[in-house]
């Protein structure tokens, strides 16, 4: 099983602006919040260590233009 975190992504043709706000959908902040509620962990950790991990296990996959 494959266990790697694919990203197919369109060429980037400017930076977008960014912020430390990051919005997730409700699955994802399920998710989260049933593992805050498991380890007592911050969120703010438990996102940033997820982070972490996806990172070192991402392929980016481009495909054509947008």
């Amino acid at each position: 099983m494959n266990k790697n975190f694919i990203l197919t992504v369109y060429p980037q043709t400017k930076s977008d602006k960014s912020s430390d706000a990051v919005r997730v959908d409700n699955e994802a902040y399920n998710i989260m919040k049933e593992i805050q509620i498991q380890t007592g962990l911050p969120a703010k950790y438990i996102v940033s260590e997820a982070i972490k991990y996806a990172s070192e296990r991402l392929e980016i996959i481009e495909i054509g233009e947008k």
